[in-house]
C-alpha cells in the first residue's frame, strides 16, 4: 500500500451534499446507530493477533476518510477536518473462558455496533479482535457512513489483507495504490457550480413533475412523524437453483439480474397496492473513474428510479422498460438526491418523503485473504431507520444461497405482511421464470396456502341444521326457544 495523504494541516472543507445529507439527518434525529455500517468477520485458522493490529494501524492511518472529524460552530456551514490522529491501538478481547465463548462474541459485537458515534469526536471508527479459542476469532468492524461506502469496505479489507502479509514479512506483487479522499471532496464542490450540475439538475425536476404516490401509507400517522424509528428484520433464502434460473432468463432477456429483481418488486406493488407508478431508490457507485475507485472514502448515493407499469403491459417489456430508464438516470447520477428533494419541497414534495422504498443488490466480493486463515462476513446494520422498507440481495462468495433481506418500519408494514410478502414473492418469481411475456395483471403471486386461506376457508359457509323439518317448523321451534325476541322489524 503506498500513502499519498498529506496529515496534520488541519485544514477545514466543506461537505459533500451527500455528506451534508447524513450529517443533517444525525443533528436532527440526535445519536443514533442510523448511519453505522459494518458488521464482523469470523476468522478461522492461524491469525497473528500482533500483526493484525499493526496493519489495521497501517491502513487507517493512510487514508484521509479515517482521519476526518466534523466541526459546526452552531451559524456557520459544518466542516470536515482532516488530521492526523495518533497511532491506533486495536482492542483485543478474550472471550475463550465464557460458557459459550462465540455466543458472547456476538452477543458483544451486537450490542457495540448499535452504539452510536459522535461526530465532532473522532476517529469514526470502532474495532475489535474477539479470541474466541485457539485460532478461532472475531473481527469486529463498524465505521460512520460519513466516511466510508459499500465499495470502499472493500477496498479496506483488500488493503488490510495487504499491511498483514507486510507485516508478516511476506513479499507484496503488486501494493495497491491509495488516493486522498479531500481530492474528491475538491471535486465535487466544484461541480456543484457547473454547467453539469444545472443540467443534471433539470433532468431530475423534469423527470419528478409529476410525483409517483407513495408505495405505502403509515397506519400510524403520528407514529410515523418520529425522525427515527425502530426497524424490524426478515430473511428470504433463495435457492441457489432458483438464482441461477433468474440469471438464465435474465441473461435471455438481455437485462441483468439486477434489473430482474427490480421488475418483480414493482409488479409485486402494481399487483397488491395498484400502483401504475412505483418509485424506488437505487444506490449508485458514483464513482467516475479509476483513481476513484481506488479512493476509500463516501461516493455513493441513490437514484429515485421510477418504474411505469400498466394494465397489459408484459414483465419482458417492463424490464426492458426499467433498463433504458435506469442507463438514462446513471448520466445524472452525479446530481445529489437530496438537493432534489429541496427543489421539490418548494414545489410539490411538501413534507412527502421522496421514496419510501429502496433496493440494493450486493454482490460485492467481500473476500478477506488473511494468510493462513479461512474468513467469513456478517454484515450489520443499524436497529432505527427513517426508509419504510430497505430490501437488499447478498449474494457473497462463501455463501451457499443467496439472502433477500428486509429492514422494515412496523408503523408501515406490520411483521405479518412482511411474512406473507416473502412467500407471495417467491410464487410470484416462480410463475415469471415459467414466462415473462405473460401480462403483468395475469401474474400470479399468491401461495397455495394464502390461495386455499380465501378461496375454501372463507367461503366455507356450510353449517349443521336438521333436514327433516321443514322451515315452517324450525321458525316455530325458535319461536318457542325466545318468544321476547324480536323477529322482524319492517
Amino acid at each position: 500500500m503506498t500513502n499519498t495523504v498529506p496529515f496534520g494541516t488541519g485544514a477545514a472543507l466543506p461537505l459533500t451534499q451527500n455528506q451534508t445529507a447524513i450529517w443533517l439527518d444525525e443533528m436532527l434525529l440526535g445519536q443514533s446507530s442510523c448511519y453505522n455500517t459494518g458488521g464482523y468477520y469470523e476468522i478461522k485458522g492461524d491469525l497473528k493477533p500482533a500483526c493484525f493490529a499493526q496493519a489495521i494501524r497501517e491502513v487507517v492511518a493512510g487514508h484521509d476518510a479515517f482521519n476526518l472529524f466534523f466541526q459546526y460552530d452552531g451559524e456557520q456551514q459544518p466542516v470536515q477536518v482532516v488530521k492526523a490522529l495518533p497511532p491506533y491501538t486495536l482492542p483485543c478481547l478474550d472471550f475463550s473462558g465464557e460458557e459459550n465463548p462465540p455466543v458472547a462474541c456476538l452477543a458483544w459485537i451486537e450490542a457495540r455496533f448499535q452504539q452510536p458515534f459522535d461526530l465532532a469526536t473522532p476517529p469514526l471508527y470502532d474495532f475489535a479482535l474477539l479470541r474466541a479459542g485457539e485460532g478461532h476469532y472475531f473481527w469486529y468492524f463498524k465505521v460512520h457512513h460519513l466516511a466510508i461506502d459499500g465499495w470502499a469496505y472493500a477496498l479496506f479489507v483488500d488493503q488490510l489483507a495487504e499491511a498483514y502479509r507486510k507485516a508478516l514479512g511476506l513479499p507484496l506483487e503488486n501494493p495497491t495504490p491509495t488516493y486522498p479522499y479531500c481530492e474528491y471532496v475538491a471535486e465535487e464542490l466544484a461541480y456543484y457550480g457547473s454547467a453539469q450540475f444545472e443540467a443534471d439538475k433539470a433532468y431530475w425536476l423534469e423527470k419528478f413533475d409529476t410525483l409517483p404516490p407513495p408505495v405505502r401509507e403509515a397506519r400510524d400517522v403520528q407514529a410515523a412523524k418520529a425522525r427515527l424509528l425502530p426497524v424490524s428484520k426478515r430473511g428470504w433464502t433463495i435457492p441457489r437453483t432458483t438464482y441461477d434460473r433468474i440469471e438464465a432468463v435474465a441473461q435471455a432477456n438481455q437485462v441483468s439480474v439486477f434489473h430482474f429483481w427490480l421488475g418483480i418488486l414493482a409488479t409485486y406493488f402494481y399487483g397488491t397496492g395498484g400502483h401504475e407508478q412505483i418509485c424506488i431508490g437505487v444506490p449508485v457507485l458514483n464513482r467516475a473513474n479509476r483513481r476513484q475507485k481506488q479512493t476509500i472514502g463516501l461516493f455513493t448515493g441513490v437514484v429515485p428510479l421510477v418504474a411505469k407499469l400498466r394494465s397489459g403491459m408484459g414483465f419482458a417489456e417492463l424490464l426492458q422498460q426499467i433498463k433504458a430508464t435506469l442507463r438514462q438516470d446513471y448520466r445524472h447520477q452525479r446530481f445529489p438526491v437530496q438537493e432534489l428533494k429541496q427543489s421539490l419541497n418548494h414545489l410539490t414534495l411538501g413534507e412527502r418523503a421522496l421514496m419510501d422504498l429502496s433496493f440494493s443488490y450486493q454482490v460485492q466480493n467481500m473476500e478477506f485473504p488473511l494468510e493462513g486463515t479461512h474468513t467469513e462476513i456478517t454484515p450489520i446494520s443499524g436497529d432505527h431507520n427513517k426508509m419504510p422498507m430497505a430490501i437488499a440481495i447478498r449474494d457473497h462468495a462463501h455463501v451457499e444461497c443467496p439472502m433477500m433481506e428486509f429492514d422494515f418500519l412496523p408503523v408501515y408494514f406490520p411483521e405479518w405482511e412482511v411474512e406473507l410478502m416473502m412467500a407471495r414473492l417467491e410464487t410470484l418469481v416462480e410463475n415469471v421464470l415459467a414466462s415473462t411475456e405473460m401480462p403483468i395483471d395475469n401474474i400470479g403471486m399468491l401461495p397455495e396456502r394464502e390461495r386455499r386461506h380465501l378461496v375454501e376457508t372463507f367461503n366455507d359457509t356450510q353449517i349443521g341444521y336438521s333436514k327433516i323439518e321443514a322451515i315452517t317448523q324450525l321458525f316455530e321451534a325458535q319461536a318457542e326457544r325466545s318468544p321476547e325476541a324480536l323477529a322482524v322489524v319492517f
